[in-house]
């Protein structure tokens, strides 16, 4: 017996657990405005996170610069959110780097073998007896300038 082909839609919308996530994911939405709007205007943009859990509020920063300037002002903060009904004994701010850095990159520099490096080398291949290490340090030996 065929099992009929559902959409994919189908199968995302109708799951309990995708239901439940979206549903944190829009109340953290709303919370994060809601901080935002409570925060002064230099600092509003730079909160980028909320989570709350029981009374305990992490807020999120797009930088260590800002999470400090923000730290500053968390007890003023959980006031007015007390205020907003929201019940909140304690705020933590952390840094959320969405973008790291790039690591440096080195610029592959290609170093030249010297003519005389490059003599010395065939030289020496001429005194050694294992054929395949002398064969070896011939090659290398040609990639002079």
């Amino acid at each position: 017996m065929k099992k009929s082909l559902r959409s994919l839609s189908d199968c995302l919308n109708t799951g309990p657990t995708l239901q439940t996530l979206i549903s944190r994911s829009r109340k953290q939405l709303l919370l994060l405005q809601q901080v935002q709007s409570l925060l002064p205007e230099p600092l509003s943009g730079h909160c980028v996170g909320v989570v709350k859990n029981a009374s305990r509020l992490l807020l999120y920063a797009d930088s260590s610069a800002w999470a400090g300037r923000i730290r500053f002002i968390t007890s003023e903060l959980g006031v007015k959110l007390r205020e907003c009904g929201l019940k909140v004994d304690r705020i933590s701010v952390r840094v959320l780097l969405n973008n790291p850095p790039p690591k440096h990159i080195k610029s592959h520099r290609s170093r030249q073998l010297s003519a005389d490096n490059a003599s010395l080398i065939t030289e020496t291949a001429n005194s050694i007896d294992d054929q395949e290490l002398r064969a070896a340090m011939k090659r290398l030996a040609r990639h002079h300038n």
